[in-house]
């Protein structure tokens, strides 16, 4: 009977563990499989919203900056309606392609239409997010000029996922499990490492002073600076003040390399197409 009791007593525990396990495992891999999806929506869109921006650069000879712009343009813009058409050649059996402009024709119906899934106002919006959740659009004019006395000025825009699900790219979440804008993490992680470096600054202040102190001691004679400067490092190597000043400057230099770290990887990571600094429409997924 107790044997039964035991057995019973067992089972509920046995199935909460049971479920702990599936979880822990099913947990990532729902993430993963989410990262996925979330990767393949926003570099579909964003394969959208270039073509898009390359109709608006042939319409007005420069990039939309806003997004405003981009949507009333998807709305009500035209751009010249391109024919493309083989004609024979005066060799047999041989053909050419011709280009003919006939006309104009509306931006809904040569691109819009193409793109069903993306509503003209719903374009600034990262897939499967809210609508306050937009991509950050740049665009402006960067030279590309050799030096100084030579200008080739040229047309530049970004479009850049600014709430990555994927860690790789970058992602950091609130408590409630949602991305954060990596824009408001690079002025974190900014203002993490300024402040360190304030404080690694007063290290090496103190630091810089002691060696100077002891070089002045070690001066004259035919000594070198190198020399100087070697035998002042040597004999502070020894002294418990500067070893802890040197220290706490290493530890506060590590810090202040991480958040150097992450704010590189929070700039250059997240799923984006264009770049500010040179003339491409490319994606730093392709």
């Amino acid at each position: 009977m107790k044997t039964k009791i035991a057995t019973y007593l067992t089972i509920p525990i046995v199935s909460i563990l049971a479920w702990l396990l599936i979880m822990s495992v099913k947990g990532p891999i729902d993430l993963q499989n989410r990262v996925i999806k979330q990767q393949n929506d926003v570099t579909k869109k964003l394969k959208f919203l270039r073509v898009l921006q390359k109709a608006y650069l042939g319409k007005y000879g420069k990039y939309a900056g806003k997004w405003e712009d981009l949507v009333e343009f998807a709305k009500t813009g035209q751009i010249p309606n391109i024919v493309r058409r083989d004609v024979k050649t005066n060799v047999e059996g041989q053909y050419k392609t011709v280009i003919d402009t006939v006309g104009v024709i509306s931006v809904a119906d040569q691109i819009m239409k193409k793109y069903p899934e993306y509503p003209a106002d719903d374009i600034p919006t990262i897939p499967n997010m809210s609508k306050d959740k937009k991509f950050e659009l740049y665009a402006g004019t960067k030279d590309m000029g050799k030096d100084s006395a030579t200008k080739f000025i040229v047309q530049v825009f970004q479009i850049k996922d600014i709430y990555p699900l994927d860690e790789n790219r970058g992602a950091f979440f609130n408590e409630k499990g949602e991305p954060i804008n990596v824009n408001n993490l690079i002025g974190e992680f900014t203002k993490r490492k300024e402040e360190k470096e304030k404080e690694a600054k007063k290290y090496q202040d103190d630091m810089d002073k002691m060696l100077d102190v002891e070089r002045n001691k070690i001066k004259g004679g035919s000594k070198t600076a190198e020399t100087i400067d070697s035998l002042a490092q040597a004999t502070l190597a020894k002294d418990p003040s500067f070893r802890k000043n040197k220290d706490q400057w290493i530890e506060l230099s590590k810090y202040i390399n991480l958040n150097r770290r992450r704010i590189e990887k929070l700039e250059k990571e997240p799923l984006q197409i264009g770049s500010r600094e040179e003339a491409t429409d490319k994606g730093n997924w392709e």
